[in-house]
C-alpha cells in the first residue's frame, strides 16, 4: 500500500535526474517544495538513510519556505507603481544578509535570517498599499502623516517597518527624513507569570511521566532557564554533560550549568522515552536533544507553540518570568545572563532596568569604569 502511495515520488524523480549520482536534496526541494518533502518523508529518509543524499538540516528548509514567501510578497506588487520600489528594497536586503553572512553571522549564529526578510517586506507591501489610498505615484511623494496613520492602523507591523523607512531615507531621495517613533523598550508588568501559576507549572513539569517528559523538560528550559523556543529546539545531545554522581550539566551559553537534582531526574525519565520520530533513524543517529520528524533533524519551533498552548502562558512569559526570577534570586550582573544562558546584552540590562532600577545603575557605572 504505501510503495503505491509513494510511487508518485520516484516517478517524478526519474524525470528530474539522470543519474543516480545526480541526485541531490537541494534539488528535491526545488522541485517538491517543504510541503511536498513533508507528504513524501518517508521515501526521502530512505535516500537519507542509505546516504543516496546528504538530508537537509530544517534551517535550510525554512530557508527555502522564507525564499518562496519573497516571491509571493514580491509578486502582489507586479504591475503597480512601487513595484521597482519594492524590488530594490528586496535586493537591499538581500545585499544586507549576504554582508552578515560574509562576515561570519551564519548558522546557530545567523542574524539576519531570510525570516527577517520576510517580515520587512511583509510590512512593505502592506505600507504601499496603505499609501496608495492616498493617490501618490513615488516613494517622494511618502511624508510623516501617511506613517503615522498606517502605524495607528497596523501597529503590529510597526517594528517590521523600520527597515523600509531607513532604506527611503537613505536611498529614496526624499527632501526631509521620515521616522517610525520610538518609544522605551519598557516591559509591561502583565508580561510576567502569576507565582501561583508559575509555582503549579513546576510541579507539575517536574512530576511528568513517560512522554508527558518532553514537554514538560521544554517547559523547565523556557521558564526556568529563558530558552526560546528558536535555541532549544537547536539543543544537541553534545550540550548535555552527566558527571560521575549522575548531576546533569546543561551547556546554554558559554559555560556549562548544574542542573538542580529534581530536574536532573525528569532528564533522566525523559531520556529513557527519548526517540528519534523518523521511522528511517534510529535513536542514536540523530544528534538533537529533541528530534524532529524529518530525518537528521530536530524538532520545529511550531511543534514547541503547539506545547506552549497547553501550558496556558505565553513564550514571552515564561521567557520574561525566567529573567525576572534570575534577578529576584540575586544576579547582580547582566553579564551573567548573556555567558550562562545565551540571552542578548540588550535584553539582560532591560529587564535588570526594570526590575532593580538601582542595581541597574551599578552595573551601568561598573560598565562605564572598565
Amino acid at each position: 500500500m504505501k510503495v503505491e502511495r509513494y510511487f508518485p515520488f520516484f516517478a517524478k524523480i526519474d524525470t528530474i535526474f539522470s543519474s543516480l549520482d545526480s541526485l541531490n536534496a537541494y534539488a528535491l526541494l526545488d522541485n517538491f517544495g517543504p510541503e511536498g518533502l513533508r507528504l513524501f518523508s518517508m521515501p526521502y529518509d530512505y535516500l537519507s538513510k542509505e546516504g543516496l543524499i546528504t538530508p537537509l538540516t530544517r534551517d535550510e528548509i525554512n530557508a527555502d519556505s522564507e525564499k518562496r514567501a519573497h516571491i509571493n510578497l514580491i509578486n502582489k506588487a507586479d504591475g503597480k507603481w512601487y513595484e521597482k520600489d519594492v524590488l530594490a528594497f528586496y535586493n537591499h536586503l538581500e545585499t544586507m544578509a549576504k554582508r552578515y553572512a560574509d562576515r561570519g553571522w551564519k548558522g546557530d549564529l545567523a542574524r539576519f535570517k531570510p525570516r527577517t526578510i520576510t517580515a520587512a517586506l511583509r510590512a512593505a507591501i502592506l505600507f504601499y498599499d496603505h499609501a496608495d489610498a492616498y493617490n501618490i505615484t513615488s516613494t517622494r511623494q511618502v511624508d510623516q502623516n501617511i506613517i503615522d496613520e498606517f502605524i495607528y492602523a497596523n501597529p503590529g507591523y510597526k517594528n517590521s517597518l523600520r527597515a523600509l523607512i531607513r532604506y527611503i531615507n537613505r536611498h529614496g531621495k526624499i527632501f526631509r527624513k521620515l521616522k517610525v517613533e520610538f518609544h522605551g523598550r519598557n516591559i509591561d508588568a502583565n508580561a510576567f507569570i502569576p507565582p501561583k501559576k508559575y509555582s503549579d507549572l513546576i510541579k507539575k513539569f517536574l512530576a511528568s511521566e513517560g512522554k508527558d517528559t518532553k514537554k514538560a523538560l521544554i517547559g523547565i528550559f523556557m521558564i526556568m532557564y529563558a530558552q526560546p523556543a528558536s535555541r532549544l529546539v537547536k539543543l544537541r545531545m553534545s550540550d548535555v554533560l552527566k558527571g560521575e554522581n549522575g548531576t546533569f550539566r546543561m551547556l546554554f551559553g558559554e559555560v556549562e550549568l548544574d542542573l538542580e537534582p529534581r530536574i536532573g531526574d525528569l532528564f533522566d525519565r525523559y531520556l529513557e522515552h527519548r526517540h528519534a520520530l523518523s521511522v528511517m533513524e534510529r535513536d542514536l543517529d540523530n544528534e538533537w536533544l529533541f528530534p524532529g520528524r524529518k530525518y537528521g533533524c530536530h524538532i520545529s519551533t511550531a511543534a514547541v507553540s503547539c506545547m506552549i498552548k497547553e501550558f496556558g502562558v505565553t513564550a514571552d512569559q515564561m521567557y520574561a518570568t525566567a529573567i525576572f526570577n534570575f534577578y529576584q534570586s540575586g544576579m547582580r550582573h547582566p553579564k551573567v545572563l548573556v555567558r550562562a544562558f545565551g540571552i542578548s546584552v540588550v535584553t539582560a540590562i532591560k529587564y535588570l532596568k526594570m526590575i532593580n532600577p538601582r542595581m541597574f545603575e551599578e552595573a551601568e557605572s561598573r560598565q562605564h569604569a572598565s
